[in-house]
């Protein structure tokens, strides 16, 4: 196959991933992701190819931004805050304050 064929190939999955999800009210990019394995298996692709490459890290910033953008910020906020308390808080803060990489490394930098 031609790489223009296949270009307009995973253009027009793109355009039935994004009808189909709107039809059957699910995640755009479940339907993004399904799509690209079962097309990906279909058209037996190359891994390695370099054009793969990029289109496949461009996607994933795609898929972020819109796994991103079809989060409700009111909602999220409510029921975020809703079973989040200080206590939890101090909790979180101290795990990831004493599990990040800058506080296990050796430091040469001593305080005056």
């Amino acid at each position: 196959m031609e790489p223009v064929q296949l270009a307009a190939v995973l253009a027009g999955a793109m355009l039935v991933a994004s009808l189909v999800s709107v039809e059957a009210g699910i995640s755009v990019a479940l339907v993004e992701l399904t799509l690209g394995v079962v097309l990906g298996n279909t058209f037996d692709l190359d891994p390695n190819a370099s054009w793969l490459a990029f289109i496949a890290s461009f996607a994933s910033v795609v898929l972020t931004f819109l796994a991103g953008a079809e989060v409700d910020p009111d909602d999220f906020r409510e029921r975020f805050w809703a079973c989040w308390s200080v206590k939890a808080s101090l909790i979180a803060g101290t795990a990831l304050s004493t599990t990040s990489p800058r506080s296990s490394m050796r430091c040469s930098w001593r305080p005056g």
